[in-house]
């Protein structure tokens, strides 16, 4: 699993979107199969202090925009914000 993650409000801004894939949208769970497979969950500094096990919620967006699983930052965000609060996989290193 996941289990920890920095997601911020930064780079939220919008992009054009891209043209949709083919076939049915993937599921949240699909999703998060995904980034646990290929996102890079490493030791990681915030806020002074060594978390371990972490990756980069900024990491999390561009992921979800380059493979076409949102057409948006802004809704990356809200997509790995979903991952967070429903499936329950991952946690902000803070808890907030």
């Amino acid at each position: 699993t996941l289990p920890h993650s920095n997601i911020t409000e930064q780079n939220m801004e919008s992009e054009p979107s891209k043209q949709p894939s083919t076939g049915p949208p993937p599921t949240l769970e699909d999703i998060a199969t995904r980034l646990q497979a290929d996102l890079e969950v490493r030791d990681r500094k915030y806020r002074l202090k060594t978390w371990p096990n972490c990756f980069v919620g900024s990491e999390v967006v561009d992921y979800l925009v380059e493979n076409e699983l949102a057409p948006s930052r802004a809704q990356a965000v809200e997509v790995g914000q979903e991952i967070m609060t429903i499936l329950n996989i991952f946690e902000h290193v803070t808890r907030d």
